[in-house]
């Protein structure tokens, strides 16, 4: 059984600076602020500060960012890709839990089916 689940199967390449940066940004998460309905169109995004203006942040999520590179390049910028990094890290430890779980139960449910040892008492 595999133990992970992709949200992505796209690799980080290094050679691409945005990739560089997905995985800087992705450092700062835990001060990610979680957004309810996105600016964007709608489901779950992340409010994610600028590292080049102090006064500015952005609505990030899977598909869509407010940052200029996004917007005006249309490419998948390091915003986007860093939640994609975030979004498939949090999958995978949910996975990796709910696999390790269902193990133990498994293993607890064998042991119950076998008789009980004598005890020898001396």
């Amino acid at each position: 059984m595999d133990d992970r689940l992709p949200i992505t199967k796209r690799l980080i390449n290094v050679q691409d600076k945005r990739d560089i940066r997905a995985i800087e940004i992705l450092e700062t998460a835990p001060f990610w602020k979680e957004v309810e309905q996105s600016r964007l169109g709608g489901g779950k995004a992340y409010e994610i500060a600028s590292s080049s203006r102090v006064d500015r942040s952005y609505h990030v999520d899977l598909e869509s960012c407010e940052c200029e590179d996004h917007r005006w390049r249309g490419q998948t910028c390091s915003h986007i890709r860093a939640v994609r990094l975030y979004v498939n890290l949090i999958h995978s430890h949910i996975h990796r839990a709910a696999v390790g779980i269902e193990r133990q139960l498994r293993q607890e449910r064998e042991q119950a089916k076998q008789p009980p040892r004598e005890l020898t008492i001396f």
